[in-house]
């Protein structure tokens, strides 16, 4: 007999149960727009996608401009000036002094890669720096190797010259 006073109680808490969450939640049925959506997104801190294109393209001049910059400065470098303890007296001083110069170390481009960019777009931004001769070849070099799932962000020195290999293997390193 216990048993049926039982089992009638828990039906009723149920009922009761399932009636006041019914009422508390038939006013919180109210749908969001998309404006409204958007509206609370940016108060989150979040960007539309548009502008952050726009942040990435303006990050990829400013960095070609940097570059261009390093170029020249280092092309004012490399420009001595002549002096005169620099003319060879002889013929023989001055081809020692054409090793020296060919003994040099080939020129570094600083190329910085920041996260979330793929293959892709940094196989795009060593073309522009000058640094592989196709980012299409380039990226499928990458992809072939699966080198592209081994690519990370940061600051990068390549030389100029490079082969693909040595450059895939620079960028992986981090």
């Amino acid at each position: 007999m216990k048993l049926r006073y039982y089992l009638r109680g828990l039906g009723v808490g149920v009922i009761i149960t399932t009636i006041i969450l019914s009422i508390s939640l038939y006013g919180r049925n109210k749908s969001l727009t998309d404006k409204e959506i958007i509206e609370r997104a940016k108060e989150l801190g979040m960007v539309e996608q548009e502008k952050n294109k726009n942040n990435q393209s303006q990050k990829l001049q400013d960095l070609k401009e940097e570059q261009e910059n390093q170029s020249k400065e280092t092309e004012n470098k490399k420009k001595p000036e002549k002096k005169e303890q620099d003319i060879p007296k002889n013929k023989n001083e001055n081809v020692e002094k054409k090793d020296t110069t060919s003994e040099k170390t080939k020129e570094m481009i600083q190329v910085d890669i920041t996260g979330g960019l793929g293959s892709n777009a940094i196989a795009e931004l060593l073309f522009n720096a000058k640094l592989v001769d196709d980012a299409v070849a380039f990226n499928s070099f990458l992809t072939k190797n699966n080198y592209d799932e081994k690519l990370g962000a940061g600051a990068f020195r390549i030389p100029m010259g490079a082969t693909y290999e040595e450059v895939a293997k620079i960028l992986i390193e981090k």
